[in-house]
């Protein structure tokens, strides 16, 4: 039974997060038409873009009610904000990247990695002015990037394989809005970020191309997290896993569904949701090679002082649910 007090603390997560997204989104709970008490009631925190939207397809497909849930959807600007709902006590779960996740954990949060869900390739890209032809180009140019963010994680390892020192760079440390809005307006020479910036900045700025995408030096994953509340509840969390798992086969058996649930959820160009959703690969599963390439992320975080330690990977990841239920796509082992 949902009390009073936590009916409303979701409907001011639900008003908070649409004002803040600017997103026109439909929360799919419970039909009020058709009233179940007995479904079992879950916030889900999410960011606003085709990586986070596991959940959205779980509750259009339906499986959240037929796996006996009743969820409230909490979209939030970013996956970072995501988390932080989600360890102020007002969301259950989350569904974010593998930075925030990572240094949340690090810093001794209450929070588990229960399950990959998305996979993009070439998702981050560096977005150049047309004068710059390759990376030693880049020396001397104004650049912006969003710290503690994979566009940063993957900036650095192209510089490096590169051979040219970040040092020779003039950053910009600002948020990915503000390094499109400094680029199209000709403050920076170029930026670092992921989708849909690099997409949108090239058809807004003549000449503009990207000097390379993040698919030879990193993937962008998107994880759910939950609370060890949540994990240590077998039904709860197996019934939100499947939903999930359910949920992302719904997205990927139509594409074209799937790009016009985007451009309408998250109010985006038809096209671009199609050219975005074309990146994506939406499956549940908890791999041995990305819990590897969390690892790396995890220790290139601690060399630049972002954390001072990795997180305690014995807490952190949580990888029984998935192990219950595929565990043919769950070849993780401690």
């Amino acid at each position: 039974m949902v009390t009073k007090r936590g009916a409303v603390r979701a409907s001011i997560l639900i008003l908070v997060g649409t004002i803040i997204a600017g997103a026109n989104y439909s929360i799919f709970a419970e039909s009020a038409s058709n009233p179940t008490t007995n479904l079992r009631p879950i916030v889900i925190a999410t960011g606003i873009d085709p990586t986070t939207i596991s959940a959205l397809g779980a509750d259009r497909g339906g499986f959240f009610k037929k796996n006996g849930l009743r969820v409230t959807i909490a979209p939030q600007p970013s996956g970072a904000a995501a988390i932080q709902v989600m360890l102020s006590g007002n969301a259950d779960a989350a569904i974010a990247a593998d930075i925030p996740g990572i240094s949340a954990a690090a810093k001794g949060a209450q929070i588990q990695l229960v399950a990959e869900v998305s996979e993009a390739s070439g998702w981050s890209a560096i977005t150049v002015s047309g004068a710059i032809k390759t990376a030693a180009d880049l020396a001397g140019k104004k650049v912006a990037v969003t710290p503690a963010t994979g566009a940063q994680y993957f900036l650095q390892r192209y510089l490096q394989d590169q051979h040219v020192p970040i040092s020779s760079l003039s950053l910009i440390s600002s948020q990915f809005p503000e390094s499109f809005a400094a680029f199209v307006t000709g403050q920076v020479d170029a930026f670092a970020a992921g989708e849909p910036w690099p997409t949108k900045a090239q058809s807004a700025v003549k000449g503009a191309h990207l000097l390379t995408s993040s698919a030879p030096y990193a993937t962008n994953f998107a994880y759910v997290y939950a609370t060890p509340t949540l994990t240590s509840d077998a039904p709860l969390i197996d019934a939100l896993v499947k939903s999930l798992k359910e949920g992302n086969d719904w997205l990927a058996q139509d594409p074209t569904r799937t790009a016009q649930l985007a451009a309408n959820e998250y109010k985006i160009d038809p096209d671009l949701a199609k050219q975005l959703i074309s990146k994506m690969k939406y499956r549940a599963s908890f791999r041995q090679a990305g819990i590897e390439a969390e690892k790396q992320v995890a220790q290139w975080l601690v060399d630049n002082k972002i954390i001072p330690t990795a997180p305690d990977w014995s807490k952190f990841l949580a990888p029984a649910s998935m192990k219950r239920l595929y565990p043919s796509d769950s070849d993780y082992s401690r």
